[in-house]
C-alpha cells in the first residue's frame, strides 16, 4: 500500500468511526441503509485504486494467467446432461435461440447476407489492428485494412462496390492486409490485477458491431431489452429486489472469455454460429509474440460480445421460466416486470427459478460471482447500483489521484456522498485539500476558495462549493456576475489546414470524400478531430456566472450536492469556513 493510499485509508477510518464498529467485518442483517452505506465506502473507497498509469507487470502476469485459463477451460467443455429436467431446459434454450435468429414471418432473420452487416456497422471508438489511429478517418483511410482471412475477399467486394461513396476518383479500391489474430493488451483495473483487451482487425470489427447492432436491435423488438435503457431497468429491479427479496441479481466471473466455441456449436441456430466464427478472430497475439488459438468464440473488444452475451443470458431466464410455466414479464412498468439481462448483469425471481438459471449457466461453462450475486436479503447489486432495503447504497471509488483534477473528483464525489447521508468526513476531506495546496503556507480555506467553482460544472472543473463558502469577485458594473477560474480538458487531434493535415497522429492520406463522411458522421468538428487519450491534460480557463448555486434557474435532473443548505454545513465543517446566514 502506497503512502498516498495508507493516509487516505487512515483518514476515512478516523472519520467513519463515529458512526459504525470500522473493526467490524462487515455490515450485519440488522444494520441500517446508513449504516450500510458506511462500510461500503470504507471497503470500496481504494478498492480500485492504481496511481501508476500503466498496470504493473505482476498485475499484467495475473491477467494473462487468468485468460489462459479461461481459455483453456473453453477449450475442455463438455456437455454434461446429469438430470432430465436439464435436457429439457436445454432444448427450450435451443428454441429460444432459434426463434430469436430467424425471428417471425414479418421480421425474418437477423442476418439475411454480408450486406446487412456491413450496413449496419462501423468502426467503433477502439484501435484496430494496423490503424493508426481511433478515430474513423484515421482508421478507415490507413491503407491497407487490416483483415482475417476469412473475412478479406468479402470486405473487399463490399468496399469496392460502395468506393464511389467512400472514396475519391483517384482511389478505385482498398488494400487488404491479411492478419489472422487479435492483439491481446492490458489496461488498469486494480492494483492486484490488469483488464486485458483484444485489438481486432478493421475490417473484422466492423462487420463485428454489425452484427452486435441487429442483434441489439432484435434484442428491443423480440425481448423488451433496448441496451440505452436497460441499465436504468436493472436498477430499478435491483432496488426493488433489495425491498421485496422477490428477485436475485447474478454476475459471472470472465463472463465475456467464457463464450466457449465448443459450447455455442452445441446451443446456437446453425446459421448464428458460423457467422460467428466467419467474424471472429482464430487466434490471439500475446504479449509475448506467440499466438495463442482462442477457444473462445469472442474477448473483450468483440463487436458483437455483450450483445451475444446478454442475447445468450435473456435466453436461458426466458427457458427456464418456460420449464416452469412462468410468464417471462420485461415490459412495461418496472414494477410488473419479472427478469431483466443487461451483458452478465442478470435478474431472475428468487427461489427455484435462479437455483436452475445458475444450474443451466454451471452447465454451460459460466462461473456465477459469489461475492457479487445476491439470491436473498435486503441487499442486491446490478449496473452500478448497490441496494439496500430499497435505498441506493453505492459508495464511491477513488480510482487514482494522478493530476489536480483526479483530486477534485475524489473531493465532490465524496462531498455528494456525505450529503446524500448526512455524515461528515473532516480528516478525510482535509487530507485530499492538503493535497492539492499550491503553497504549504495556505490553509484548507485557502484552497477551497482558490478552486471553488459553480455548483453546475463537471467534476473535474474544480471545488464544487456553494456562494456563501467561497465569496468570488464580482464583475464590476454587473450586479450577480461571478468570476471564477476552471479546469478545461484539452482535446488533442489533428486538425485540416487547406488540403494537409498538421497535428500529432495525423492520418497519411488526404481524401476529401473521407472528410466528408467523418463530418457527417460527427467525428470532425470545426476542422479538427479529436483522438482518444489515455491521460487527460488541462488548461486553466477564466469565466464568469450569473447564478453560482442555480439561485434563479430551474433546478437540473442531478444537483451533485443534492441540496445547496446542507452543503454548505458540510462544506462549512471541513474546511473552517463558517456562514453566519446557515450555521
Amino acid at each position: 500500500m502506497s503512502r498516498t493510499q495508507h493516509k487516505l485509508s487512515e483518514s476515512l477510518l478516523s472519520d467513519l468511526g463515529n458512526y459504525v464498529d470500522i473493526s467490524a467485518p462487515s455490515w450485519g442483517p440488522d444494520s441500517s441503509s446508513f449504516e450500510v452505506a458506511c462500510y461500503r465506502l470504507r471497503d470500496s473507497l481504494l478498492k480500485k485504486f492504481n496511481n501508476d498509469p500503466d498496470p504493473t507487470d505482476d498485475a499484467c502476469k495475473a491477467a494473462l494467467e487468468k485468460f489462459l485459463a479461461v481459455n483453456a477451460r473453453c477449450r475442455s467443455w463438455e456437455l454434461k446432461i446429469n438430470y432430465e429436467y436439464q435436457a429439457e431446459i436445454l432444448g427450450l434454450l435451443k428454441q429460444e435461440l432459434y426463434d430469436f435468429w430467424h425471428g417471425s414471418d414479418d421480421e425474418g432473420p437477423v442476418v439475411y447476407d454480408y450486406g446487412d452487416l456491413y450496413r449496419s456497422g462501423g468502426v467503433g471508438p477502439g484501435a484496430s489492428v494496423g490503424a493508426r489511429g481511433t478515430d474513423f478517418y484515421s482508421k478507415f483511410y490507413s491503407k491497407p485494412h487490416s483483415c482475417t482471412s476469412r473475412v478479406a475477399d468479402v470486405w473487399q467486394i463490399l468496399i469496392n462496390k460502395r468506393s464511389a461513396v467512400f472514396f475519391d476518383d483517384d482511389q478505385e479500391s482498398v488494400d487488404v492486409s491479411i492478419v489472422n489474430h487479435s492483439v491481446l493488451s492490458f489496461v488498469n483495473k486494480n492494483v492486484d490485477i490488469a483488464r486485458t483487451i483484444c485489438t481486432e482487425p478493421l475490417g473484422n470489427m466492423w462487420l463485428q458491431l454489425g452484427l452486435g447492432r441487429l442483434i441489439e436491435k432484435r434484442l428491443a423488438s423480440q425481448f423488451g431489452i433496448r441496451m440505452d435503457t436497460q441499465p436504468d431497468v436493472n436498477r430499478a429491479l435491483a432496488l426493488r429486489a433489495s425491498l421485496d427479496d422477490s428477485l436475485a441479481t447474478i454476475d459471472l466471473e470472465s463472463a465475456s472469455d467464457s463464450l466457449a466455441n465448443r459450447m455455442l456449436e452445441q446451443v446456437l441456430p446453425r446459421g448464428m454460429y458460423h457467422i460467428l466464427q466467419f467474424l471472429r478472430s482464430p487466434s490471439c497475439l500475446l504479449p509475448d509474440k506467440q499466438l495463442c488459438p482462442l477457444e473462445m468464440v469472442s474477448t473483450m473488444g468483440n463487436g458483437f460480445t455483450f450483445p451475444l452475451q446478454t442475447l445468450l443470458f435473456s435466453s436461458v431466464v426466458r427457458a427456464v421460466y418456460r420449464f416452469l410455466g412462468i410468464a417471462p414479464l420485461s415490459r412495461g412498468a418496472t414494477t410488473n416486470r419479472n427478469w431483466a439481462v443487461f451483458g452478465d448483469d442478470i435478474i431472475c425471481l428468487s427461489g427455484q427459478p435462479v437455483r436452475l438459471v445458475t444450474n443451466i449457466l454451471a452447465m454451460l461453462g459460466f462461473k456465477v460471482n459469489d461475492a457479487k450475486s445476491y439470491v436473498e436479503g435486503p441487499f442486491r447489486e446490478s449496473c452500478g447500483v448497490d441496494g439496500h432495503l430499497g435505498v441506493n447504497v453505492r459508495p464511491v471509488y477513488v480510482k487514482h489521484l494522478r493530476s489536480l483534477q483526479d483530486h477534485f473528483v475524489a473531493v465532490n464525489r465524496l462531498a455528494a456522498w456525505c450529503s446524500e447521508w448526512g455524515a461528515l468526513l473532516p480528516c478525510t476531506f482535509r487530507y485530499l485539500l492538503s493535497k492539492m495546496r499550491s503553497n504549504p503556507r495556505h490553509s484548507v480555506s485557502d484552497t477551497v476558495i482558490r478552486y471553488a467553482v459553480p455548483l453546475d460544472l463537471p467534476l473535474d472543473a474544480g471545488l464544487l462549493v456553494p456562494l456563501s463558502c467561497c465569496s468570488p469577485r464580482s464583475v464590476a458594473g454587473v450586479p450577480g456576475l461571478r468570476r471564477y477560474t476552471r479546469s478545461v480538458p484539452v482535446r488533442k487531434g489533428w486538425r485540416v489546414e487547406g488540403a494537409a493535415f498538421a497535428g500529432p497522429d495525423c492520418p497519411l492520406r488526404f481524401s476529401p470524400r473521407g472528410l466528408e463522411l467523418a463530418f457527417i458522421g460527427g467525428y470532425l468538428r470545426g476542422q479538427k478531430c479529436t483522438v482518444r487519450q489515455r491521460e487527460t491534460s488541462y488548461v486553466t480557463k477564466r469565466e464568469v456566472t450569473p447564478n453560482w448555486d442555480y439561485s434563479s434557474l430551474p433546478q437540473p435532473p442531478f444537483v451533485p450536492f443534492w441540496g445547496r443548505e446542507r452543503v454548505t454545513r458540510l462544506v462549512s465543517v471541513w474546511t473552517g469556513i463558517t456562514s453566519p446566514s446557515l450555521l
